[in-house]
């Protein structure tokens, strides 16, 4: 009955409001000041030690992200300059050979138009001269002729 007088006292909560409850308070607040310095403490000192070395080197990581970004900007630019370079080089190089490729032609005409000519006088110094041997030739043979078909030597 005492159980039931009980709960008639509380007003039929479940829970008892006795002596205990500060005995429960106090060991409840021991054990937590215990465990924060044995367990609590430690752990956070843990946490914020993983945080900094992490946070720092994240913080170089960026850094270096950063670093790299730039000198891959640099490289792409000097690229990019190089390859500009490159072409115009390339196309001087081939004006150049286009020149000199003209000039060879060039020369090659003139030579062959000088050969051309030489070749001519040549040949008309070897007609003149030809035909001033047959023109002789042509003499003594109508001379002969002659003297053949009139029996009697002629000179013309």
């Amino acid at each position: 009955m005492a159980y039931s007088h009980a709960t008639w006292l509380s007003g039929g909560a479940i829970i008892d409001l006795d002596g205990t409850l500060f005995v429960h308070l106090g060991l409840f607040f021991v054990a937590f000041f215990v465990l924060q310095g044995l367990v609590f403490r430690p752990m956070l000192r843990v946490f914020k030690a993983r945080e900094a070395a992490t946070g720092g080197t994240q913080g170089e990581a960026e850094a270096l992200e950063k670093a790299v970004a730039a000198q891959r900007e640099q490289i792409d630019a000097r690229l990019a300059e190089a390859e500009t370079l490159g072409h115009d080089e390339r196309e001087q190089l081939r004006q150049d050979g286009l020149m000199l490729h003209a000039q060879i032609l060039s020369h090659a005409q003139q030579d062959a138009d000088k050969q051309l000519h030489d070749a001519q006088q040549t040949m008309q110094a070897q007609a003149k001269q030809a035909s001033q041997e047959l023109g002789a030739y042509h003499q003594e043979l109508a001379e002969h002729i002659a003297s053949k078909l009139l029996g009697r030597k002629v000179e013309l």
